[in-house]
């Protein structure tokens, strides 16, 4: 677990440094080219592992066991969690007098988001998720599990929110906001039972909803989704602590164990 945080934050720093470098180019609207430190936690497992036990585990992961295949099929259930969270702070910013631009749903982009999401999604939480996670899980309870990833991942993201050249404010309350929400999927993989494919669902639909906010997530506003995603979060503790009996979290099998 050191050698995979070590490469993760070694590999950061080099796309921080390509992004501070060029800071007038965008992958996407609000996305500088350092958000494409998503490989990290990818290339974190490929260090911490080796290349043929990496690819074990993110095979593994995918398809949550080749008996299993149903589990996918289910996570799609997760899908509007995430954008329910996100959306309702249209009408919540509109009701405290914040100056809206009309909702209008472009299907076309949100197919191309759900795509280009869906991937970074399953590169970075193949890291996050299936190898740190699970490991973790397996010494303490979620909530510190949720705690101490949480904070090495909203470090890490901290420096392309400053460098899309968004606010202060902004940049606090979106690091706050990814706290919570790495609370959530903590709190989902373990309800799942260690299913990936869960948290990569909750990760591509949070994404994809950021991005087809309206004006390409321009009004988005973290304060506000911190708050209604905080109340997913407490849900899933919630449920999570009154289940009668513990799930199995068994997550995709440590190559060599």
């Amino acid at each position: 677990m050191v050698r995979f945080v070590v490469a993760t934050i070694a590999t950061s720093l080099l796309f921080w440094i390509l992004g501070a470098i060029d800071e007038a180019s965008l992958l996407l609207p609000g996305l500088p080219l350092s958000a494409l430190m998503f490989v990290a936690p990818a290339i974190g497992v490929l260090v911490a592992l080796g290349p043929a036990a990496a690819a074990r585990q993110l095979r593994a992961g995918l398809t949550d066991g080749r008996r299993r295949l149903s589990r996918v099929v289910r996570s799609l259930a997760w899908a509007p969690l995430m954008p329910a969270a996100v959306l309702v702070t249209y009408p919540l910013q509109a009701w405290v007098g914040r100056s809206q631009p009309a909702f209008t749903v472009d299907w076309g982009t949100v197919l191309v988001l759900g795509l280009v999401f869906t991937v970074t999604a399953i590169v970075e939480e193949v890291g996050w998720t299936s190898f740190l996670t699970t490991r973790l899980l397996r010494r303490w309870r979620p909530a510190w599990v949720a705690l101490v990833i949480g904070a090495l991942w909203t470090l890490l993201h901290s420096v392309p929110y400053i460098q899309a050249g968004n606010p202060a404010s902004w940049v606090f309350w979106q690091c706050v906001f990814s706290m919570v929400f790495r609370f959530v999927l903590v709190y989902a993989y373990s309800l799942a039972a260690g299913s990936l494919s869960v948290v990569v669902v909750l990760h591509a639909t949070y994404n994809v909803a950021w991005g087809a906010y309206p004006w390409q997530g321009s009004h988005y506003d973290p304060m506000f989704v911190t708050a209604t995603t905080a109340v997913v979060a407490v849900a899933l503790a919630s449920v999570y602590a009154l289940r009668p009996a513990p799930p199995a979290l068994t997550g995709p099998a440590r190559p060599g164990a």
